[in-house]
């Protein structure tokens, strides 16, 4: 009878970690923000985890940059849960502790300028109206503004998709000198030192390097070209 009931298990468990077959999903059961809100549901005690979309081994790593609801609390790899959108930027950490890393090459679409000032990026920051969306290889966030914006990435490249409201302005406001702030321990910060933006071919292309001091590890340089699928009214760079 023993040696029946220990057979049986052990079938059962043979099923249970049966090969899935070439046609089944299993992205369907990965859950990008795991790791990204503590108890409360906000961006406090969570486990600083990155939400966006990248591939193994890739370049970029794409996703929203937010404030913290808690201006005590950081936002080590960008994303906040009750946070304001402040940029969509190509970089990020995952996991991290202690200091804030990249949040850099800052892409933010607006439909006005009106109240912004370039050199403050609260002036410009969009609320989310639904909770932002991930599967692997995917992200979406409804702003404020009317504006939705999707996410993908590959190995070497970033892809933007920006939705606009009809009968609005289409901007896309490039912030070289955006990055993540470390507010808790300033001499940890990491700090933009400089660098280059200029938009060429009608606006369709964009080229540019920045360099970024301090947070964990040393000097950052980063160069990029970013090419549009149509010419935006504005750019507005900083």
């Amino acid at each position: 009878m023993f040696g029946w009931m220990t057979l049986g298990v052990f079938a059962q468990t043979l099923g249970a970690f049966a090969v899935p077959t070439q046609d089944e999903d299993l992205s369907v059961y990965v859950n990008p923000f795991i790791g990204t809100a503590g108890p409360d549901g906000t961006g406090a005690n969570s486990g600083d985890t990155f939400p966006g979309v990248s591939v193994p081994f890739g370049v970029v790593k794409l996703g929203p940059d937010t404030t913290e609801m808690n201006p005590s609390t950081n936002a080590f790899a960008g994303y906040t849960p009750d946070g304001n959108v402040t940029a969509f930027t190509c970089f990020h950490e995952c996991g991290i502790g202690g200091a804030s890393k990249y949040g850099v090459v800052g892409h933010m679409p607006l439909t006005t300028l009106a109240g912004v000032n370039v050199l403050d990026n609260t002036t410009y920051q969009q609320p989310r109206v639904s909770m932002d969306r991930a599967a692997v290889g995917y992200y979406r966030s409804d702003l404020a503004n009317g504006v939705t914006v999707e996410l993908t990435a590959s190995n070497h490249a970033g892809f933007f998709q920006y939705m606009y409201p009809e009968n609005t302005d289409r901007i896309i406001l490039l912030d070289v000198s955006h990055n993540l702030p470390s507010l808790a321990e300033f001499i940890k910060s990491q700090s933009y030192s400089n660098g280059q933006i200029e938009v060429t071919n009608g606006g369709r292309r964009v080229q540019g390097w920045g360099v970024w001091r301090g947070g964990w590890g040393g000097t950052g340089i980063n160069w990029g070209v970013g090419k549009f699928s149509s010419a935006h009214q504005k750019f507005v760079s900083c």
